[in-house]
């Protein structure tokens, strides 16, 4: 008793130095695809509490694992243990079905985790798929800020950022070239109430006024960033900060305040920094400008010209001809040639459109992980406990063969009863998962928890697995030769 005991301890802290060693690799390899997701990651790692956490959690499943059959061991009479021999062993039936409970755990297990992981991973391809209301590729992002205290001075950084524009814009490789403040599921952005003129009075307190996204924006930048314009005018030269305030807004914002009714001359004012009542030229379409899994919300975008106060803060827009990340070196000399103090950062406006939904892809990366490692665990067990119960079996088998039973029979036979325990395992497994998808509700976009096809492909990957890991033991059975199972 005493030496199983012992043998059983051992493998068990070997297990937990090897488990530490994959800890290692795993942190550093999170660490990278967690950089965006998760804020101070690089000060996770593997340090003495987790050395001493994973050799107590080692001891004590080598323990619990080992004591029993030792206990059992111990307990067993010589005598009966050689008139038992090894045609059934000296576990017996009761540790037969300790076993066969032991596997249809792991496979629930698996079950269980493959349609959690099945559910995040359609949830992140919907959540990838969705409508965004603008063409993020082919475009780089200039972000320079220049800096300025009074009004004059902002008007006059907004006045050597248009001549920025026409260098850039004469680049070869540039198709078009605008500005803004408060790109889509960009750094900055605001939001606040608006008032309709005639419609929805500003200083009424009997009136809650709607909500908008405020955006600022230059000419070109709807067509630049592939935002369709369905009625009026795109801003333009005309539109400076003496001339009319102006404003375009989404449609989503004209079907909120309109109604049917036609939005073009209308009045509208927000507070933003002016107080003015800006005319409405156009209506353009909707745009994600928020996370991925945010819905489109309605917009009101105001001239950068006409808004001075923000003009040192520049996004500028290049949609290109050619791959946006070759452009850098040559929109860095533009800007050094006019504004050689003016510091830059580039950004791919897709990259950034991806990185909105880091959070949404390190949690299926984490989920993808968790649910291989338990399908691994599931496989191994299913294929040792197989392999066991095959070995012990083995006259029985060569019995059968002489009596005239098939190969194919013989491994039929071996399958049959890793089926049975596959069913139990499959059917709890489902039975967690439903218990469990509450929880996992608020994670998902676009799909519901009991999602057919995450449930239907689980259910057929993880019986084509454990299957395929009883094949090889089930065959070896069938091919063995009877004359020397008998001997």
């Amino acid at each position: 008793m005493i030496q199983l005991l012992t043998e059983c301890i051992a493998m068990g802290l070997l297990a937990g130095v090897v488990g530490l060693f994959m800890a290692q690799v795993g942190v550093e390899a999170m660490s990278r695809l967690a950089a965006m997701a998760l804020p101070r990651w690089e000060d996770v790692q593997v340090d003495w509490r987790i050395f001493v956490y994973a050799a107590a959690v080692s001891l004590a499943a080598a323990v619990i694992a080992g004591l029993y059959p030792a206990w059992r061991v111990g307990g067993v009479d010589v005598s009966t243990g050689l008139r038992v021999g090894g045609s059934r062993g000296v576990l017996g039936r009761r540790s037969g079905r300790f076993r066969s409970a032991l596997i249809v755990g792991q496979i629930a297990v698996a079950v269980a985790l493959t349609i959690s992981s099945g559910l995040i991973l359609r949830s992140f391809l919907k959540l990838n798929a969705v409508e965004l209301g603008h063409r993020p590729d082919s475009i780089l992002v200039m972000y320079a800020h220049i800096p300025a205290r009074t009004e004059a001075e902002y008007l006059a950084v907004q006045a050597r950022a248009e001549r920025i524009y026409a260098e850039i814009a004469a680049l070869p490789g540039v198709a078009s070239v605008s500005a803004a403040m408060g790109l889509p599921a960009g750094k900055y952005g605001s939001n606040g109430s608006y008032a309709v003129e005639g419609r929805l009075d500003w200083g009424n307190p009997n009136i809650k006024l709607p909500q908008a996204g405020f955006r600022l924006a230059q000419p070109y930048y709807f067509a630049t960033l592939g935002i369709p314009l369905l009625k009026g005018r795109d801003f333009n030269s005309r539109d400076q900060f003496p001339a009319e305030p102006v404003a375009i807004i989404s449609a989503s914002l004209a079907r909120q305040t309109f109604d049917g009714v036609d939005p073009l001359g209308q009045r509208i004012k927000c507070g933003l920094d002016r107080d003015v009542w800006m005319r409405v030229v156009g209506v353009v379409g909707d745009v994600r400008s928020g996370t991925l899994s945010q819905p489109m919300e309605p917009e009101l975008y105001m001239p950068l010209s006409q808004h001075p106060s923000t003009a040192n803060e520049q996004q500028i827009v290049i949609r290109a001809l050619v791959p946006p990340a070759s452009l850098i070196p040559a929109a860095r000399q533009a800007l050094v040639r006019l504004e050689p103090l003016v510091p830059a950062r580039f950004e791919i406006f897709r990259e950034s459109i991806g990185d909105s939904a880091s959070a949404e892809r390190f949690r299926t990366q984490l989920f993808l992980v968790f649910a291989a490692a338990a399908l691994l665990v599931a496989l191994a067990g299913v294929y040792s406990v197989t392999s066991y119960l095959v070995e012990k079996r083995l006259p029985e088998f060569g019995l059968r063969m002489a009596l005239g039973a098939s190969s194919s029979q013989i491994t039929q036979s071996v399958l049959s009863g890793t089926g049975r325990l596959l069913v139990a395992g499959l059917a709890l497994g489902a039975a967690i998962a439903l218990a469990a998808s509450r929880y996992l509700e608020s994670l998902l976009f676009g799909i519901t928890t009991t999602d057919l096809v995450t449930y239907a492909v689980t259910l057929v990957l993880i019986p084509l697995a454990t299957l395929a890991a009883a094949w090889w033991p089930a065959f070896r059975a069938g091919r063995a030769n009877p004359q020397t199972l008998l001997r």
